[in-house]
């Protein structure tokens, strides 16, 4: 039995690619095109180049920090006094 959109199936060309695609995935390549592919393949060290790490806290001023935090606490810890 026929379709009635048959003549106008939109993804008739996408199954087309996808069944193309897949034939492609199921061949072995050969030596020539799996030494291309590995070639084309960036180095390790310009993969990870980009990798950020932690930001690390830096203890700059070590005094004024501490009286920052304690300046801090002692604000959070004034509303408690007067209950």
């Amino acid at each position: 039995m026929e379709e009635p959109y048959s003549n106008n199936d939109q993804a008739k060309d996408l199954r087309r690619r996808m069944q193309d695609d897949e034939r492609s995935l199921l061949k072995e390549p050969n030596q020539g095109e799996l030494g291309e592919l590995i070639s084309s393949l960036p180095s390790r060290s310009e993969v990870h180049k980009g990798k950020q790490t932690k930001m690390k806290w830096k203890i700059k001023y070590p005094f004024i920090r501490l009286l920052v935090f304690l300046f801090v606490v002692l604000i959070l810890l004034l509303p408690l006094y007067y209950l």
